[in-house]
């Protein structure tokens, strides 16, 4: 049997801290020492995870600077698409199928229907008494108002109406006006609206 320190089997105690210590200093960095090591690493590290954290917000303002920037540029761009004027150029369907230029008025009074005037119709084969194909209304309505105090009883027909993109199948009522090609009405304004049109106040 060995003898170490002057009892069988027992290590000094010198000798015994001393391998505690190597021991720790193989896994830990070495007793106080290492301990001293770890802590610095992980402060050091909770710095490092804390600069980041920083970073990130700061990131993240910015992001929401310009997200917000971006946004209000696209509402002043939308505003400006979507403004229509009481007189806007559109484009109507003839009867060969093509469209054609036109003027229209945007009537907000007018709640009955669109209004074609009699000479365009004719000129573009929407509605002409006098010709054999284009000749017959689809039905007839009353006017009232369109000329001051006068009532009157109109033929009604279909037409294709393309205003701003945005095209549309409607009846419309064929009568003698002056100055516009049509007076649109509610019919029309109402689904511009929804698709989120509105009217400019006081532009022509």
């Amino acid at each position: 049997m060995r003898v170490l320190g002057g009892e069988a089997g027992v290590w000094p105690r010198e000798r015994r801290e001393q391998m505690v210590e190597r021991r720790l200093g193989e896994h830990g960095g070495g007793g106080r020492e290492g301990g001293a090591s770890g802590l610095e690493a992980g402060g050091r590290a909770a710095d490092r995870l804390a600069r980041q954290a920083r970073r990130h917000r700061v990131q993240r303002r910015l992001l929401s600077a310009a997200a917000a920037r971006c946004e209000l540029v696209q509402l002043k761009l939308v505003k400006k698409v979507i403004e229509l004027r009481l007189v806007e150029r559109v484009q109507v369907r003839d009867g060969g199928y093509c469209w054609q230029p036109a003027s229209a008025f945007l009537d907000t009074g007018n709640q009955h229907m669109t209004i074609v005037d009699t000479s365009f119709a004719k000129r573009h084969a929407l509605y002409s008494p006098g010709a054999s194909i284009f000749a017959t209304a689809e039905r007839w309505t009353t006017l009232h108002g369109v000329v001051p105090g006068a009532t009157s009883r109109v033929p009604v027909v279909t037409i294709a109406l393309e205003i701003r993109g945005q095209t549309y199948t409607i009846p419309a009522a064929v009568s003698e006006m002056q100055g516009h090609d049509l007076l649109l009405g509610i019919d029309v304004l109402r689904q511009l609206f929804a698709a989120g049109f509105t009217i400019s106040v006081g532009s022509v």
